[in-house]
């Protein structure tokens, strides 16, 4: 960095000071080298900046300590992104007439933790002012390492459906709690189902199949019976309506012997759909 014994950027920066940037002229350690960097100042605690440019100055930086090259995480195929975790560097005091307290601090928005896009570049930056004003900064990248999924969904089926209908029913409504799934990914899909709930079975056994599918194209089915059982006893009776309420008089003369005789015969239905009919009389 040219300007020997200059003074840099002055820069105050309070909380939520939402757009403003300080732009910082340093000189970053390792694998950075002497440029003008830009750091966004949003939601960063009040901080003053006072960067020298004297050659001892930039003898007495502070050391960081565990600045990692980059932070790889694992991801499956698929995977949209993940929350990543590392461990924050640190820094001391390069002189050892200042002590070890007196670091400065700024932090990334981004800590430990925060949901990352796999479909993005991100940089994470803390930045170390000792308290004699020489600064350093730890700067790495987020780097997402995608793996081979080979394990399928996890399906949780419910148990087999068994009901009762009366005798001749030829079908029921069934209804059910539909299957949950869930995968290493932390995403699954349901790709289809042969049945719905609450929808019309016949008497007999039918298999309801789910298949679920996870972001690597892996599936797992899921299969349950529904039982419509027909009861093989009737004993429900024959409903019989319009009875006639009252005995039928005709009047017939001693000579002739009989007469005939008509009414409207009564309506009967039953469960089975067929009724034989008897006539008789006495």
């Amino acid at each position: 960095m040219e300007g020997k014994g200059k003074v840099g950027l002055l820069s105050i920066c309070r909380n939520h000071c939402i757009g403003l940037l300080a732009i910082i002229s340093v000189v970053i350690q390792s694998r950075i080298t002497s440029a003008q960097t830009v750091f966004p100042t949003d939601d960063l605690t009040t901080t003053k900046f006072l960067f020298t440019t004297t050659e001892q100055g930039l003898s007495l930086r502070p050391i960081i300590v565990d600045c990692p090259e980059n932070v790889s995480w694992p991801i499956l195929m698929g995977q949209l992104g993940a929350n990543v975790n590392w461990t924050e560097p640190t820094a001391v005091q390069r002189n050892e007439s200042l002590g070890s307290d007196g670091i400065f601090v700024i932090r990334p928005k981004e800590g430990p933790g925060t949901y990352f896009s796999a479909a993005e570049t991100h940089v994470i930056r803390y930045l170390f002012q000792s308290s004699d004003a020489n600064v350093i900064v730890c700067e790495f990248p987020i780097l997402f390492n995608v793996l081979e999924d080979t394990e399928e969904p996890d399906v949780d089926c419910p148990p087999d459906v068994n009901i009762n209908v009366p005798f001749n029913q030829p079908f029921d409504f069934v209804s059910w709690s539909e299957p949950t799934a869930t995968d290493n990914s932390g995403v699954v899909y349901l790709v289809g189902s042969s049945h719905s709930p609450n929808t019309a079975f016949p008497v007999g056994v039918t298999n309801v199949t789910y298949t679920y599918q996870d972001p690597s194209g892996l599936t797992n089915s899921c299969t349950f019976s529904v039982a419509v059982i027909s009861n093989e006893l009737d004993t429900v009776p024959p409903n019989i309506t319009n009875c006639p309420d009252r005995d039928i008089t005709v009047i017939a003369l001693s000579s002739e012997g009989g007469k005939n005789v008509t009414w409207r015969p009564p309506d009967v239905t039953d469960n089975s759909g067929n009724v034989t009919h008897f006539v008789g009389h006495r």
